[in-house]
């Protein structure tokens, strides 16, 4: 069967008629991101299939790609509560703030987090995103695949979301595993679970728990060792009390020049040697200077892959997708790149 290919008036006018059919005017929002991204992926896909002589199915076809990205994507940067209120609740039910709040996720495919509040505030900071990392991986890959689709906010928001997530996973696999809290028997940092990664209340003086860690503490490295020795004493085995002695101070003393030696360390900027997780710190350092690269509206790509460069040599590890999207960015302009998507 042999394909007719549209002409530039047709391919046009069906790609307006489905922006038409897709659209959802906002309610209680000024404008939609969304509509005014589809609107243009939608030029985008009929410039293609008149460059390649498609057929009405054909274009059809690009165009449910284009939404089916735009909504993938806008599904995978929701919020916990977004959803939460879309899946369990129907809008008769919202009250005036609930629809607010889904009335601007629906017109906005994503919003920028700033990984170092979500670090200092934990799982239940408003800026610690919910991304699926599988789910980001696929969008990218359908998305790259596609270069029809190319769009520099897109551009932006799937790097954006890229780095936001590697950078808010690190942080709490800090807090988590190599922070110096305490432990429990079974290894976990029961500090950061129960307050859920966020550092002041991690940092706080529990003095239940700690008065326990000290009896503890007083037992075996105290009251033990002394009535051993003065059993010793007692029982007139003087020698064998002397080298429980010896063996006592001389392992207080070690734990006590330690502790001293760690705090003046720490105090002379050279912390990395007793403390695990001074590197990764720094390395979470180098990282965030890429998030911070990212502040648009007029971003410099070139800067952007640089700290990228400079944060892998640190020890950062960062998704395959976001040096091609970078790359490819450089490549249409390495000095300027708008990404506002409000002004699109």
């Amino acid at each position: 069967m042999t394909t007719i290919a549209l002409t530039r008036e047709e391919a046009l006018a069906a790609s307006k008629a489905w922006v038409k059919d897709r659209i959802e005017k906002p309610k209680t929002v000024y404008s939609s991101r969304k509509n005014g991204l589809l609107t243009q992926l939608a030029a985008r896909c009929a410039a293609e299939s008149l460059k390649q002589g498609d057929g009405e199915y054909a274009l059809e076809d690009r165009l449910q790609r284009a939404w089916d990205l735009v909504d993938s994507i806008q599904m995978n940067a929701q919020s916990d509560k977004v959803r939460d209120l879309v899946w369990k609740k129907s809008e008769e039910d919202m009250s005036p703030e609930e629809l607010k709040l889904v009335e601007t996720a629906r017109h906005q495919i994503c919003r920028r987090h700033d990984p170092l509040r979500a670090f200092r505030e934990g799982l239940g900071s408003e800026h610690m995103p919910n991304i699926d990392k599988q789910h980001l991986l696929a969008d990218c890959a359908d998305y790259l695949e596609q270069t029809w689709l190319r769009h520099p906010v897109l551009d932006y928001i799937l790097l954006d979301m890229l780095i936001t997530r590697e950078l808010c996973a690190f942080g709490e696999h800090i807090k988590e595993f190599m922070m110096p809290f305490p432990k429990d028997a079974i290894g976990l940092n029961r500090k950061y679970l129960d307050a859920k990664g966020n550092l002041n209340e991690m940092r706080k003086v529990r003095w239940k728990e700690l008065g326990a860690r000290w009896g503890t503490w007083s037992v075996w490295a105290l009251f033990l060792p002394g009535a051993a020795v003065i059993l010793a004493y007692l029982v007139g085995a003087d020698g064998v009390a002397d080298t429980i002695m010896a063996g006592w101070a001389g392992l207080m003393a070690a734990h006590f020049g330690f502790r001293f030696l760690r705090f003046v360390l720490r105090g002379i900027g050279l912390g990395r040697y007793v403390d695990p997780s001074h590197k990764a710190k720094l390395t979470w350092e180098e990282m965030y200077k890429v998030w911070k690269a990212l502040e648009g509206p007029v971003v410099n790509p070139a800067m952007v892959k640089e700290a990228m460069v400079k944060s892998k040599e640190a020890g950062a590890v960062w998704d395959a997708p976001a040096y091609s999207i970078i790359e490819k960015v450089i490549a249409d302009d390495p000095a300027a790149w708008v990404v506002d998507p409000s002004r699109r």
